[in-house]
């Protein structure tokens, strides 16, 4: 990839994008991760709120081999629900 497209966390940390949210929050968990309009969230509330559904999603029996239909208008609460469906082991 040319340098001018690589991202930042390409080389350092290859795997998931689980790993590499793992490894920002590790690193930088007060740094703004997602904005949309007014609402903003950290690396670390990104994370948090994250793991929180996803624990809420596998209570329900969410899981591998799951598919979870999301039907979110864009914002910080679709890239959470995106996250937890993933940190949940479901597609």
């Amino acid at each position: 990839m040319p340098d001018s497209r690589r991202s930042p966390l390409s080389d350092a940390h290859p795997g998931s994008i689980l790993d590499l949210l793992s490894a920002r929050v590790e690193r930088a968990p007060g740094i703004v991760a997602v904005r949309c309009g007014a609402d903003v969230l950290s690396y670390g509330e990104l994370d948090e709120r994250s793991n929180r559904l996803a624990r809420y999603l596998t209570g329900v029996g969410v899981g591998r081999e799951s598919v979870v239909g999301l039907c979110l208008p864009r914002g910080v609460d679709m890239v959470v629900a995106e996250l937890a469906v993933w940190k949940a082991g479901a597609a």
